[in-house]
């Protein structure tokens, strides 16, 4: 009676058995790989045309072309985005652009007579004909200037007539601390040994020329400022570490004169001036645009 109770439950559980070892080894195999599935998905096989089939598309895409019109990329009246000069006001139109009759245009450059690069526009109308707008962009310099007392730079522009602004500002070495409370009656009781003066300067510029080819002659005003401090020496070192304090002399502002050139040279511009009023040389050098 055993042997039969036996022999129906190896029959009835061989099957389970069996199921569990085989789901086991699939999901160690599954672990094992690191996916849980593995999906391959079919590749479908495309034929390729024919040549005679892709001849005659091509020709069917040519054909279509020819009657394709260029989008009308016509700026705003007014105001435009424009490679040469960013966005601001159309300048296109007051060059003598077309204002309608044309499909599209593309963007050009000239050099002028006098050697400079110019923006330009071929307009392409309708028919296929093609008109060339040629603009003017003013001529940007930009550079740094020098006198005998002070250092700074300048900036230009224009075409013809151009505007120019400077500054500049003393160079001199000030080692010296300042005292605004000190007085000569106070030095003079102190017997200090007097040092050279310091004198701070700056000035500012605004001038207008005319240029003649690629050399320009201009006037310009200045505002001048000048503030000029007596310097002695403490022996005793205790207004400063060096010995070298300084207090208020005067302190002035007044207009000056000043007549100079330029000339351009490839992308260089070389500047000199002089200052009627305060009898001094001007040297510059700058990149022009």
């Amino acid at each position: 009676m055993k042997k039969i109770i036996l022999s129906l439950f190896l029959v009835v559980s061989l099957p389970f058995l069996l199921f569990s070892q085989s789901e086991r080894m699939q999901k160690q195999s599954f672990r094992s790989s690191g996916s849980g599935f593995n999906y391959q998905p079919s590749q479908s096989i495309q034929s390729r045309p024919s040549i005679g089939e892709y001849q005659q598309k091509q020709s069917a895409r040519n054909r279509n072309s020819e009657y394709y019109v260029a989008p009308n990329n016509r700026p705003g009246r007014y105001f435009v985005t424009d490679p040469y000069w960013g966005w601001g006001w159309n300048r296109w139109d007051m060059w003598g652009a077309p204002m309608i009759g044309w499909n599209y245009w593309m963007p050009y450059s000239y050099y002028n007579d006098w050697g400079y690069r110019q923006p330009a526009r071929i307009y392409v109308y309708k028919d296929g004909k093609t008109d060339t707008i040629k603009g003017i962009k003013p001529i940007v310099s930009l550079g740094i200037q020098s006198s005998a007392r002070e250092v700074g730079g300048f900036f230009t522009v224009g075409k013809k007539t151009y505007f120019i602004f400077e500054h500049q500002r003393s160079n001199q070495k000030d080692k010296s601390v300042f005292y605004k409370n000190i007085t000569m009656s106070d030095v003079i009781d102190w017997k200090d040994r007097k040092l050279a003066d310091v004198t701070k300067t700056n000035t500012t510029y605004i001038g207008v020329g005319k240029r003649y080819k690629r050399s320009g002659l201009h006037a310009s005003v200045g505002i001048n400022n000048e503030k000029v401090n007596y310097q002695y020496f403490d022996e005793l070192f205790v207004l400063s570490n060096n010995g070298n304090y300084s207090f208020p002399n005067y302190d002035q502002t007044y207009w000056s004169l000043k007549l100079g050139m330029l000339h351009d040279a490839k992308v260089l511009t070389f500047k000199g001036d002089y200052d009627l009023t305060n009898r001094e040389v001007i040297i510059g050098l700058g990149i022009n645009f």
